[in-house]
């Protein structure tokens, strides 16, 4: 089935000068692929420089693609009927009028949305109640902190109630109090059936709030799949000891020498078996306390998503740069 949003193989390429020579420009995107479903948060996530904002741009019309296309509901829509499918709320605030209030910054947007008076006063306060900002609508844009200017960013992209949401960095520069009130609105409004791409550095906030990631790398999407599916990439979990005692040199030969295990690496007092057989190395690893080796703790760590971003990231950085083949295409999928 065709996802609600879908994206057939972007390219963006900002063109660049040099002392009046052309030079290749800068590649912000390298054909990117991926669809968002209905009532599903989609994270991007990638480092700072990755191309996260550049593609939300390119989403909300805001900006035309070097090559590639956007369909939405299987379709091509014309800039303006995209619009109305659409909502960017961005972690900039220049375009926000700093003399108006937050209520008078919203009513503006909202007619150019060609919203009616009584549908539009009937969003803006429900939009200001959202974000938590109703006792601060008259307040004037500039007297409001760096996480009111963000809200009011995210309600502005909800004033009228587009299908798809378009999130980038939500809850940087957010309270813990605020950021929590917008994942719960998110929450929400994924619950009423609305697509949500949500782009950040977070991975935390994308383990918990999203269905699916994309890890997005200079340009490139280099895998796609849900939290779990994704941490399953990993080199595999690990079996973490703490040893009674010292190990000698002896003793971590014969635990290099286990079933399924790897690695042999120290933190601390601890010791870390890194295995594809955790439960082979389970078994041998009882046997070899048997034997007279005493374990104050042992305990299997399950991969994080952290570790197979930095492990994508690293090998991109190490590949010349290509096409994207994330899952769905020729590449990872998880």
């Amino acid at each position: 089935m065709v996802g609600v949003l879908e994206v057939r193989h972007l390219t963006m390429v900002y063109p660049g000068r040099a002392r009046g020579r052309e030079k290749e420009g800068h590649r912000a995107l390298s054909d990117v692929s991926f669809e968002a479903r209905a009532g599903e948060v989609f994270g991007i996530l990638g480092p700072n420089g990755a191309g996260k904002t550049t593609l939300m741009k390119i989403l909300a019309n805001l900006i035309i693609p070097t090559s590639g296309e956007v369909l939405i509901a299987g379709r091509r829509l014309h800039p303006r009927a995209q619009a109305r499918w659409v909502g960017l709320s961005t972690g900039e605030d220049r375009s926000f009028y700093y003399r108006l209030s937050g209520w008078q910054n919203l009513e503006f947007f909202g007619s150019l949305r060609s919203l009616g008076r009584a549908r539009l006063r009937q969003r803006i306060e429900w939009c200001l109640e959202a974000v938590g900002l109703e006792g601060a609508s008259h307040v004037k844009f500039m007297k409001y902190s760096t996480g009111m200017r963000k809200r009011l960013n995210i309600a502005r992209a909800l004033l009228h109630d587009p299908p798809i949401l378009l999130l980038d960095e939500p809850t940087a520069s957010l309270d813990p109090v605020s950021a929590r009130r917008v994942r719960d609105l998110i929450r929400d409004l994924k619950g009423q059936g609305k697509t949500i791409l949500m782009a950040t550095h977070n991975l935390a906030e994308a383990e918990s709030a999203c269905d699916r990631v994309g890890i997005l790398s200079s340009g490139r999407l280099l895998a796609v799949g849900t939290p779990q599916g994704l941490r399953a990439m990993a080199a595999g979990r690990s079996v973490w000891l703490r040893p009674a005692e010292r190990l000698d040199a002896l003793a971590e030969a014969e635990l290099l020498a286990l079933p399924g295990v790897r690695q042999v690496r120290r933190w601390d007092s601890q010791v870390i078996l890194d295995t594809g057989e955790v439960r082979a190395t389970l078994d041998g690893l009882v046997r070899w306390a048997a034997q007279g080796h005493s374990l104050c703790d042992i305990r299997v760590v399950e991969p994080a998503l952290e570790d197979v971003f930095l492990r994508l990231v690293a090998e991109a950085a190490s590949e010349p740069a290509g096409p994207s083949h994330p899952a769905g295409q020729k590449g990872v999928r998880a």
